[in-house]
């Protein structure tokens, strides 16, 4: 049976990963707190696919927290992360090349036939075990966690919001997986637009959309730090 869910669910390469997700061990202790809350359970919901969460949708930062100078600060800090300013996202390009990149991310992600969808556990302390170059946004928000590690598994799944703009936070993490030697290679998935890419050790799938509160969700799907 399984019980009431623990994180959101998300379509990768024609397979639906994370649908029925179920609490196993409790995740690893964090170092240190994110900034936002976690939903005790969240429900999962396959038609949701591809949409807005409706716990990202229900989030009300603050003024001071999505005002001019705080997107400015979080932006400032962005670039420190990144060794220098972010350039943009480059052009996206709908070709076979760039959808052979993402699905092979998401194949690796699935996990074959370790099913490592049905093992993830929910916590928000799986934020802080996403790799370097994939952690959450500087000052963003955190919705939801999960992850997995052992039994053929490693694998994380976070969504936070921010107030920058979509194309400033996707620059960001292009210019940070890029340095750090992963493939990057962009597509849209009905109103989402999707970055992703392997290297030898490592897979993630970054998932983008702007909301109707004019904040921006993100959520990613990475193999283990």
């Amino acid at each position: 049976m399984i019980p009431r869910a623990t994180c959101r669910t998300a379509l990768v390469a024609g397979l639906v990963l994370l649908a029925g997700c179920k609490k196993e061990a409790p995740p690893p202790k964090a170092d240190k707190d994110v900034t936002g809350t976690l939903a005790d359970e969240i429900e999962v919901d396959p038609r949701l696919v591809g949409q807005p969460s409706q716990a990202a949708a229900n989030v009300d930062l603050a003024p001071a927290q999505r005002s001019p100078a705080a997107i400015a600060a979080a932006k400032a800090e962005a670039a420190r992360l990144a060794g220098g300013p972010v350039g943009a996202l480059p052009p996206l390009v709908e070709d076979e090349a760039s959808h052979q990149v993402i699905a092979e991310a998401g194949a690796r992600l699935s996990g074959g036939s370790s099913d490592c969808a049905a093992k993830v556990a929910s916590g928000k302390a799986w934020a802080q075990r996403l790799p370097r170059a994939l952690a959450v946004y500087p000052r963003g928000h955190l919705v939801e966690a999960a992850g997995v590690d052992g039994r053929g598994c490693s694998l994380r799944v976070v969504s936070f919001v921010t107030p920058v703009g979509l194309d400033d936070v996707l620059g960001y993490y292009h210019a940070r997986v890029r340095a750090e030697g992963l493939s990057a290679a962009q597509r849209r998935d009905g109103k989402d637009r999707v970055l992703g890419g392997t290297s030898a050790v490592r897979s993630y799938l970054i998932y983008g959309r702007t909301l109707a509160n004019g904040l921006t969700e993100i959520d990613i799907l990475a193999s283990g730090g």
